[in-house]
């Protein structure tokens, strides 16, 4: 299967069967397509609804004499919110106690544990019957407490992460002198590799 996003191959996954996924933050339908028969698509491919096809996305280089380095860094750090949110859209996989399930990660889902957690420590009647949360795969369900807590673990700290590593990205960023260094940076980069940059650059300050 592959997950389409602004019309790429974002995400390539196995699955037995077409999955159900619930809407984005922002509305939008989650587009899916069985590539079984198209075993070369890779993540990043180009897709094409009308037609149905996938095509490997042809290198796009932007002149450096064309930006200004300022200009480069705030559309690296563009580049790396996008990044970050199509990462989000992933979601998360937890184990619970009805299997492996994936649930959804984004803007409002820090709200909508946070919300959850309260109402299900201040007001535990009326979560008597479980507490009622989605996956990605199959809907709403109705956790007990303990899966719920390892739901919303594993969901807020994946969140956390991705946060505080777009963040070390984005300071990288400010500490480069030229347009091509700044357009070299990617959204995988090292974390041990970011985090000994930073501490370099950092010491040399002091």
């Amino acid at each position: 299967m592959a997950q389409i996003l602004q019309d790429k191959a974002h995400w390539i996954f196995e699955a037995d069967e077409m999955p159900v996924w619930p809407p984005y933050a922002d509305g939008s339908e989650p587009v899916l397509v069985d590539i079984t028969a198209m075993p070369d698509v890779a993540e990043g491919w180009l897709y094409d609804a009308e037609a149905g096809e996938f095509a490997p996305p042809e290198p796009v280089e932007i002149p450096v004499a064309e930006i200004s380095l300022d200009e480069a860094k705030a559309a690296k750090k563009q580049e790396m919110e996008t990044a970050k949110a199509a990462v989000l859209a992933t979601g998360i996989e937890v184990e619970t106690s009805i299997g492996v399930k994936r649930f959804a990660l984004g803007k409002d889902i820090k709200a909508d544990l946070t919300g959850l957690n309260v109402a299900a420590l201040f007001m535990p009647d009326a979560m008597a019957g479980g507490i009622p949360y989605h996956t990605m795969d199959d809907g709403h369900i109705y956790w007990s407490a303990e899966d719920f807590a390892a739901i919303s673990r594993a969901s807020l700290a994946q969140i956390m992460a991705q946060d505080i590593y777009a963040e070390a990205i984005t300071r990288y960023v400010d500490t480069l002198d030229s347009v091509e260094a700044v357009q070299a940076v990617t959204y995988g980069i090292s974390q041990e590799n970011l985090c000994g940059v930073l501490c370099y650059r950092w010491a040399m300050t002091i």
